[in-house]
């Protein structure tokens, strides 16, 4: 469950760029559609506006423990 949301509107026509420039992986799914869909949502289910994107914040012990 992501536990910190960063607003990228600022950044979402460069980072579409740059999924853009994957031609090949882009093949059978519209990556840059669900990217405008995925980070939308994140946005609205964080009452912001425009774009955002989702993470899982958690310190280095936590993320050590996850992978002993």
């Amino acid at each position: 469950m992501p536990n910190l949301v960063v607003p990228v509107s600022n950044v979402m026509e460069r980072k579409l760029a740059a999924v853009r420039e994957h031609g090949t992986q882009c093949a059978d799914i519209d990556y840059v559609r669900l990217s405008r869909g995925i980070n939308g949502y994140r946005a609205a289910a964080s009452a912001l506006d425009g774009y955002a994107e989702a993470f899982m914040h958690m310190d280095a012990p936590t993320l050590l423990r996850l992978f002993s």
